[in-house]
């Protein structure tokens, strides 16, 4: 019994360094928590990897050749998360591939909107005073779900849009080595497109056996939508038919972030005058934009409508000619 007991002690602690032997890095180990960021769009903080399948998210390690490692859970013995718990960061290394490869390995968003002006950040580092450089790219697909990232270590796939690389050059030092944040703004998005963002660990010359590509780690990420953007109509000048006229304005321009956007007063009848218009988007956003109808030359010859007080005053008129015809009358007589 004893001699069973000191056996699994045995397998428990030789099972830690193995751990850290295929997810751990080749340096030096540095780092520190950080505050997360304002609730976003979309926000993830990587706390539970396992998650992320089942939450839409996409993983394909298209390294050439294959290693022993995919994307991981973060390893605080290298560095701690960004900000939570300290693993509570995703990871990728050197051992993505084997011998002298090339990394190419990819994380896909879950498939999302996508709107000129909407932005997505996210925190990045490796590992304190790292030799064997990284390289890291942002790219974007506006195909809709698609996952497709081709098969090869060169291949790029839907994902043709590069939104930004750390270190694109793979120079010694020129991957962060404290926590640091990124941010791309979309920009020439086609109208009503959808698509997924692609975090690419992306090393030539890597594994274990090359002269690049060490440990990174990837935090804090938020995708942020597009502000509200809402533009109202030109001013509208009509002629009146009679004492008012009908107008139908256009609808004022607006993005998806906006929401349900009102106008007060609505399409309709417009009296002689101007009338201002307000659009609103919620909180977001507001404009305003004058319906000016201008009296044509029959409805001013009209008559124009009596209220309470025209009545009463008309009324008086009346009484007066009347005690006036009468009298003159009676002198006559």
């Amino acid at each position: 019994m004893h001699r069973k007991l000191a056996l699994l002690l045995a397998l428990a602690l030789l099972a830690v360094p193995a751990f850290a032997a295929t997810n751990g890095a080749r340096g030096g180990t540095l780092g520190g928590p950080a505050p997360g960021p304002e609730p976003e769009a979309l926000t993830q903080g990587f706390d539970d990897i396992t998650t992320l399948p089942g939450a839409g998210w996409f993983f394909q390690n298209n390294s050439a050749p294959l290693g022993l490692t995919d994307w991981f859970q973060g390893n605080d013995t290298v560095f701690p998360a960004h900000a939570g718990a300290a693993t509570a960061y995703i990871g990728a290394n050197f051992n993505n591939t084997a011998g002298v490869g090339s990394i190419s390995n990819w994380m896909l968003t879950p498939e999302m909107p996508l709107v000129d002006g909407d932005s997505i950040s996210f925190w990045t580092r490796t590992t304190t005073g790292s030799i064997y450089p990284d390289r890291l790219e942002l790219r974007l697909s506006t195909s809709g779900s698609s996952t497709n990232v081709g098969t090869l270590a060169t291949d790029v796939g839907a994902f043709t849009t590069l939104l930004l690389s750390v270190n694109p050059t793979l120079v010694q030092g020129g991957y962060p080595e404290v926590w640091t944040q990124y941010t791309a703004t979309l920009t020439g998005i086609p109208a009503g497109a959808t698509g997924r963002y692609g975090f690419r660990y992306f090393v030539t010359n890597g594994g274990p056996s090359g002269s690049n590509s060490n440990y990174i780690g990837i935090d804090t990420l938020a995708i942020t939508d597009a502000p509200c953007s809402l533009t109202c109509p030109d001013d509208i000048t009509v002629t009146a038919t009679g004492s008012s006229a009908i107008v139908n304005y256009p609808d004022p321009i607006f993005t998806p972030s906006c929401g349900l956007v009102t106008c007060t007063p609505p399409s309709g009848s417009f009296p002689i005058g101007t009338t201002t218009v307000t659009c609103n988007a919620g909180t977001a956003a507001s404009c305003t934009f004058d319906v000016i109808v201008e009296g044509s030359a029959v409805s001013v010859l009209e008559i124009p409508t009596l209220d309470a007080v025209g009545l009463s005053l008309l009324a008086l008129m009346l009484a007066a000619g009347a005690f006036l015809l009468m009298r003159r009358r009676s002198t006559k007589a």
